[in-house]
């Protein structure tokens, strides 16, 4: 566990309280996702608001244990998530032990099971107000299968202890009142961005490969694995003219890396396209604000499209797949292309379109930089942070 003395940065919560915030995850930095890019973000401006936070997730992937010193919130590790109930019990232990009476006002849980239900069993030694947000697959009866069969009813049974179910998407929302039927536990508060961070124009970093040119590539950012597409996305690729430049950026890692560039080999793209690997910081912000478009190709429904943000905060188009969440973030014709999924012929006409009207792409980049302000990260946070007082007035009344 990581602790460092913080003073009193002003208490700017709507009622002038500092609040006392854990986030329980079965994931953290430094794994890369979503989920722990977001979680990091609200953390970082939680703190920033003189609020306090800890972290309490698994350990790692890997043998290296993380230095959490570096994160400006406390961070707390347990044993990964088995499936046998028994081992899920020590785990609840943990967080018992970590959040002892009163240690919190809020247990806000990064996922419903079993983050939600392990938190829903000892509510009462916690004594603190219990809020959950879905980020993905969490409620899929394949991912509930792991746990074993008593998995969904334990799930459903957590949900209707939540003080507070947070829906990122209007989806969730819809499927939280289907399944729990509280409509006034149900917030929608989606996933937010930094806009400024984006907008400001970063210089060109010095190591980039120098086939890299602005305006000439699509983007693909996210992880390489088969639900995310990257293979449609070569096969669309094959379909447009090649000009000379590099036209397609690969950043990512993950376990299709290797199958993908044999793709790229068996379809003759090696003078076409550059993995750059995992980028973060202003190697990202640059890529993004660069790009001719970014493409989020996805086979399967997303949980937000985080990078579809990132993106059009940078002011640029989106060619997405037009599927759940993503058709969200994406106004076909006006900020970007849907296509549907699974679809590279459709896929290779949008690319071809973008890279014959330039103009276009740019216009449309300007109206996404400008839908994207909806999602401000700022808003984001006080919306966060008017729930966990809400919360916490109610409990102490």
């Amino acid at each position: 566990m990581t602790r460092r003395p913080r003073g009193d940065r002003g208490n700017r919560t709507p009622q002038g309280s500092k609040l006392r915030i854990c986030f329980y995850s079965g994931s953290a930095l430094p794994n890369l996702g979503g989920l722990e890019l977001v979680m990091d973000g609200l953390a970082r401006r939680f703190v920033g608001e003189g609020h306090d936070v800890t972290v309490v997730a698994p350990w790692p992937d890997g043998s290296e244990r993380p230095d959490d010193s570096v994160y400006p919130y406390h961070v707390h590790r347990h044993a990964p998530y088995p499936p046998q109930m028994e081992s899920l019990r020590g785990v609840m232990h943990h967080l018992l032990g970590v959040g002892r009476p009163s240690a919190f006002d809020i247990v806000h849980c990064h996922a419903i099971y079993p983050q939600a239900y392990l938190a829903a069993t000892v509510r009462h030694e916690l004594g603190a107000a219990l809020v959950a947000t879905r980020h993905g697959g969490d409620l899929r009866t394949k991912a509930l299968a792991f746990y074993g069969p008593d998995a969904a009813s334990r799930t459903y049974w957590g949900m209707a202890q939540m003080d507070a179910l947070v829906a990122v998407n209007r989806t969730y929302r819809e499927e939280f009142l289907q399944r729990c039927s509280a409509a006034d536990r149900v917030v929608e508060i989606p996933h937010g961005v930094d806009l400024e961070a984006f907008a400001t124009p970063v210089p060109r970093p010095g190591d980039l490969d120098v086939e890299i040119r602005p305006g000439k590539y699509a983007l693909f950012l996210g992880r390489l694995a088969r639900q995310k597409g990257v293979d449609l996305l070569l096969e669309a690729l094959k379909e447009v003219p090649a000009d000379g430049d590099v036209q397609l950026v690969i950043a990512g890692s993950g376990k299709e890396e290797r199958s993908l560039k044999a793709d790229v080999d068996r379809l003759a793209l090696r003078d076409r396209v550059r993995f750059v690997g995992w980028v973060g910081g202003r190697l990202k912000t640059y890529l993004l604000q660069n790009c001719l478009c970014l493409v989020a190709p996805s086979r399967r429904n997303e949980a937000f499209g985080l990078t579809i943000l990132e993106s059009s905060a940078a002011g640029r188009p989106v060619i997405a797949s037009n599927i759940r969440s993503l058709d969200e973030r994406v106004e076909h014709g006006r900020t970007g292309f849907l296509v549907p999924p699974k679809a590279p012929v459709e896929l290779a006409a949008a690319l071809r379109f973008l890279l014959s009207h330039l103009e276009t792409a740019d216009e449309m980049g300007r109206r996404a930089r400008k839908a994207a302000s909806r999602y401000s990260l700022d808003v984001v946070v006080n919306q966060h942070l008017r729930l966990y007082e809400r919360l916490v007035t109610s409990a102490r009344a």
